[in-house]
C-alpha cells in the first residue's frame, strides 16, 4: 500500500519530490525486497515485483513495532486513545529529528538467506538415470572369446 500511495502522490502532485522514505516493521518483508536472487511463489512474487516497479528498494527502511504509528490501531487500544495520543497526530517522535537519529535497518535484513522460507521457490533437482541395454548377441560376444 505504501508503494502505491507514494507512486500515486508522485503522479498527481504538481510538486517535484526529491525522495520518499517508506517504513515497514516487518523484517521479513524487507528481506524479500532486498534479496534479488530469490524466486518467490506466485502471490509473493507479484507483490514484490509491484513494490520494486513502483519504488526503489533504497527507499525502504525498518521501524520497530513500538515506534510504528500504524500499530496503534491494531494493538487493541481504547477508542479515545488515538484522540489523546501525540503520536497519532504528529507521527513518531524520531521523524522530527535528524535522519541520523532515525531507526536503522538491521544488518541481517540486507544479507539474509531465506533458506526454508515457504514463499521462496525451491529449485527442482532433475536427475535422469540412463541405462544401456545390450542385445543377446552383444552379451554372448563379450562372455565368449571364441565361437566354437
Amino acid at each position: 500500500m505504501a508503494a502505491r500511495v507514494d507512486h500515486k502522490l508522485r503522479e498527481e502532485l504538481c510538486l517535484e519530490l526529491e525522495e520518499s522514505v517508506l517504513w515497514s516493521d516487518s523484517t521479513l518483508v524487507l528481506k524479500y525486497l532486498f534479496n534479488v536472487k530469490a524466486r518467490y511463489q506466485m502471490f509473493m512474487a507479484n507483490r514484490i515485483n509491484l513494490i520494486c516497479e513502483l519504488t526503489p528498494i533504497t527507499t525502504w527502511r525498518y521501524v520497530d513495532t513500538a515506534k510504528n504509528l500504524v500499530d496503534l490501531a491494531s494493538r487493541g487500544i481504547d477508542a479515545d486513545s488515538p484522540l489523546t495520543s501525540k503520536m497519532w497526530f504528529q507521527g513518531p517522535a524520531f521523524l522530527v529529528g535528524p535522519e541520523s537519529s532515525w531507526p536503522t535497518t538491521p544488518s541481517d535484513v540486507k544479507v539474509a538467506t531465506l533458506k526454508g522460507d515457504p514463499e521462496v521457490k525451491r529449485t527442482p533437482l532433475l536427475c535422469d538415470a540412463v541405462t544401456k541395454t545390450e542385445s543377446f548377441i552383444e552379451q554372448v560376444a563379450k562372455s565368449c572369446s571364441m565361437w566354437p
